[in-house]
Formats: C-alpha cells, sequence, structure tokens
C-alpha cells in the first residue's frame, strides 16, 4: 500500500509538472483528495492513531466524490490513473487500519477531528485568494455556485459535520465486526 502511495505522488506531481508546471493555484496538495493521499503516506509510515483517525474522517470525501466526480481525467490518462489510485487507496485505508493496526475509531472522535477540517476549510479558502486556486472546490463549485461565500462557507461546514456523524456511525458498526 505504501509503494502504491509514493507510486501515487510521484505519478500526479511528475505529470502536473510536465503538463502544466508547478503553478500554486493548482498544483499544492490542497485539494482534499491530495490532502489525503499525503495523509495516507505518513499514517503508513508511521502508524500514528491520530493521523488514521484525521485521514479517516478526511478521506469520507474520497467516497463523496467517488459518487459525484468532478473534473476527472480519463482513466487511460496519467493524473486519471492517480486520482483512481488516490480515491481507492484514501477509502480503503480506514478498513485496512481497522483490520491490519487494529485502529479504531471512538465515538465522538468526530468532534475532535472537525476542528482539523475547519483549519483544512480556512486554509484552502485563504490559499485560493492569494494565488487564484480552487482548492476544496471553493471558487468553481460542483452544487449551489449561485451562493455567497457567507451563506456556502457554513453549509460546508454543516455539511462535513453530518458527513463525519455518518462516517463515525459506519465505522464503529464495521470494526466492531471486524
Amino acid at each position: 500500500m505504501l509503494v502504491l502511495s509514493f507510486y501515487q505522488q510521484f505519478l500526479l506531481y511528475t505529470t502536473y509538472y510536465d503538463l502544466i508546471g508547478l503553478n500554486l493555484s493548482d498544483s499544492l496538495p490542497l485539494h482534499i483528495s491530495r490532502f489525503n493521499a499525503l495523509l495516507a503516506v505518513i499514517y503508513l509510515l508511521s502508524n500514528d492513531e491520530g493521523v488514521f483517525k484525521l485521514l479517516a474522517y478526511f478521506s469520507l470525501y474520497a467516497w463523496i466524490s467517488l459518487i459525484y466526480p468532478i473534473r476527472v481525467y480519463s482513466i487511460v490518462h496519467p493524473i486519471g490513473v492517480s486520482y483512481l489510485l488516490s480515491y481507492f487507496i484514501t477509502s480503503l485505508l480506514p478498513f485496512y487500519g481497522f483490520l491490519i493496526h487494529d485502529n479504531a475509531i471512538e465515538k465522538g472522535d468526530k468532534n475532535k477531528i472537525y476542528p482539523w477540517f475547519i483549519l483544512y476549510l480556512f486554509v484552502a479558502y485563504l490559499v485560493n485568494l492569494m494565488v487564484d486556486g480552487n482548492y476544496f472546490y471553493l471558487t468553481h463549485r460542483p452544487l449551489l455556485d449561485f451562493l455567497p461565500d457567507l451563506i456556502y462557507i457554513p453549509l460546508v461546514l454543516v455539511f462535513t459535520y453530518g458527513l463525519f456523524s455518518l462516517g463515525e456511525k459506519i465505522y464503529l458498526k464495521v470494526q466492531n465486526r471486524v
């Protein structure tokens, strides 16, 4: 899994460099899938429980991306292959943690991870303003593009808390059966 994660990172960034160059508006690891991919590498190297929990909750967005894909490259394009690997790894890594490393999600962990999401969202928002980026699709939104930031951002926060709550329930059920 670690080798696959390194390969995915190498494929993503070398392809970006070759095709469009590494520009700050699109090449930073601030898209949540890229951030999750880096968390996956850190977790696989360290087996750190805190990183595991952060990845488990943030990776719920990988499931959303698989259900509602946005601006996805073809499966034969190197970036498309990279995204597929990234979503595959980050979607399944929490279950790998349950099975292989006896990592666990505890009731209420969502409340410990949620502030980290708020920080991530804040950083992505600020970086978008500074480099004309679209991290976390905050600039070119797939849904509700007509809403002003003052309404959209709180909706993202409410949605994310609901997603974390649902994910926590699912994780608690799954890990109790493993």
